[in-house]
């Protein structure tokens, strides 16, 4: 019986003369005169690696390695784990290690390709991953990740053969599929992606990314009730997670079921009762259902723990200038204007406001305010120069108005939903029309302004 030291320090002199194999021997043999399982402990720490058992598989790896320095699996295996939690340095010492011993395997190439991917060195990455793919065609880990990343850099048509082939490889792993799924979905692959994030579904049934992601597909294959039936079989699976709910919740707006939206909103505002934007939204949606109390409550609540949220003084502004307090409604949104003086709409608005109010001095500074809201609003944004013609006209600066009209129909495009208005705006402001029906203009646009703002949140959202 050989002594288990001295074969440990003849290994140790092989490794030195760069023998590999002859110290791999020597350490074996060592091993066993120890009575140490190798073969048993490997499958033990590879099987944890598997589970995502890492602190498992690290301590074993690491019984391994003390034992025989040159085995394979537990350097890679260990290269995985310091990628894992971050210490790449340990990363690539076991995988320089990893090399050395087992210099045609293509899972080292792999993880040498994910240390360059860390730290942003995108070419490297992709020499490396391809060798590693090439060495190992059957292995998942050199396949997927080569796919994976080519995916990353946008190269689609060379990505989606090898992420189904990931998916030959192992079958019941999520990742492939989910990845697969998104490759296809930006190739405009719509049917095939649908497909795959279905077979990740069901091999993650708990994972709330998978049912967001293909309610997301769905929606661009124009599949909105699918969409939503994927959400809400998500919610069944996953409970009702809050980013479940907005997704469901916008598309419900999109597809004008209002009702099912406030349900959607109101559940996510339950949850998290300070997510302003969810409150704006019911406020906003409030509106669209004649529920202008609640309307009122939900801007209310933002500002119960946003003062100085903007968009909630804008709100109750218009809100108000809708129930004719126009008081309140001055005051909302001279307080909207200050917190966004870059932003057109509280601006157009308050000189509206102004407007309405019969006030020689009120209509006046109306002028001024709009004038600050035609200098910074958007060039594609007519509407502000637009209520600047009809505060013109009723301060009986007719000339100046028209001078503003015919500037502003050398810049809107016919096909612009201010174009007709513009054209009735001249017929009827420079007719004999009395001062009722320049009142019913100015009301009109009004309407016509809240319903503009409208769209601009809809689309911000």
């Amino acid at each position: 019986m050989s002594n288990p030291s001295t074969l440990k320090q003849q290994a140790y002199e092989r490794l030195q003369a760069r023998d590999a194999e002859g110290a791999r021997a020597l350490f074996l043999q060592a091993a066993a005169e120890e009575g140490i399982h190798l073969d048993l402990l490997v499958r033990r720490a590879n099987q944890h690696l598997h589970d995502d058992q890492v602190p498992e598989a690290a301590q074993l790896y690491l019984q391994i390695l003390d034992a025989n320095p040159t085995d394979k699996d537990a350097l890679l295996g260990l290269a995985r784990i310091s990628m894992f939690v971050g210490k790449f340095d340990e990363a690539e010492s076991y995988a320089t290690g990893a090399l050395r011993v087992a210099p045609d395997e293509g899972l080292v190439y792999t993880l040498f390709g994910l240390l360059h991917e860390s730290r942003n060195q995108l070419d490297q990455a992709e020499q490396q991953m391809a060798k590693g793919a090439d060495l190992s065609p059957h292995d998942f880990l050199p396949v997927f990740n080569y796919g994976r990343l080519l995916a990353l850099l946008e190269h689609y048509d060379q990505a989606i053969p090898l992420l189904l082939r990931a998916t030959e490889i192992d079958p019941q792993h999520y990742a492939a599929f989910y990845t697969l799924g998104t490759a296809l979905t930006l190739n405009g692959m719509h049917k095939e992606a649908v497909a795959a994030f279905n077979q990740a579904m069901k091999i993650a049934p708990k994972n709330l990314d998978v049912y967001a992601t293909l309610a997301d597909v769905l929606l661009r294959n124009k599949d909105p009730e699918m969409a939503l039936h994927i959400l809400n079989a998500g919610m069944n699976e996953c409970g009702e997670h809050p980013s479940l709910l907005e997704k469901a919740a916008v598309l419900c707006v999109g597809t004008n079921k209002i009702a099912n939206a406030v349900q959607y909103f109101e559940k996510i505002t339950q949850q998290l009762p300070t997510y302003a934007q969810a409150w704006l939204n019911l406020a906003n949606l409030y509106i669209l259902t004649q529920n202008l109390e609640k309307s009122e409550t939900a801007a209310k609540q933002v500002l119960s723990f946003d003062p100085n949220n903007w968009q909630a003084h804008y709100h109750l502004g218009n809100l108000y200038e809708v129930l004719n307090l126009l008081d309140r409604a001055e005051a909302s949104l001279r307080k909207a204007s200050d917190l966004a003086p870059n932003d057109t709409r509280p601006w157009s608005n308050l000189g509206l406001v102004l407007l309405r109010q019969d006030d020689t001095f009120k209509t006046k500074e109306a002028i001024h305010i709009l004038e600050k809201a035609v200098e910074i609003a958007p060039p594609n944004e007519f509407r502000p120069a637009y209520n600047l013609a009809l505060a013109l006209v009723k301060d009986n600066r007719t000339a100046r108005a028209r001078e503003l009209l015919k500037e502003l129909e050398t810049k809107v495009p016919q096909d612009n939903e201010a174009w007709d208005e513009l054209q009735h705006l001249q017929h009827t402001l420079f007719s004999d029309a009395d001062a009722v029906k320049m009142n019913l203009a100015i009301s009109s646009m009004m309407w016509d302004a809240r319903r503009k703002a409208k769209k601009d949140d809809d689309s911000q959202e």
